[in-house]
């Protein structure tokens, strides 16, 4: 097991071997540092709209709506206090593991 710390306000995202996470932070849910593929086609489901009162995300390539329940299932465990996230990767030691900020996470924003 690996366990990465990053400053929310810095970073946005982690690379765990060669999967990319974002942090998906919508007010009144917990936190999720979720797979930052569309599980159906592969889209990059940081790019697209979050609904904050349901705390889905739609994938922008094809629409698909992914519920809150479904974004849980391919996260990995991570907590936040304040704007420092921790987060717990099964990783061997080798492997890449480091934070990164996203440009953009539109399925951070609000419409």
């Amino acid at each position: 097991m690996r366990v990465v710390e990053f400053d929310r306000t810095q970073h946005n995202g982690v690379l765990a071997g060669e999967v990319h996470y974002f942090l998906l932070a919508h007010e009144g849910h917990k936190p999720l540092l979720c797979g930052g593929k569309c599980p159906h086609r592969g889209g990059p489901l940081f790019l697209g709209a979050g609904n904050h009162k349901t705390g889905s995300v739609k994938c922008p390539w094809h629409e698909t709506t992914f519920p809150r329940a479904t974004l849980e299932k391919q996260s990995v465990p991570a907590v936040m206090i304040g704007d420092r996230v921790t987060a717990v990767f099964d990783l061997p030691d080798d492997a890449v593991l480091a934070p990164y900020h996203h440009e953009r996470i539109i399925a951070n924003e609000r419409s």
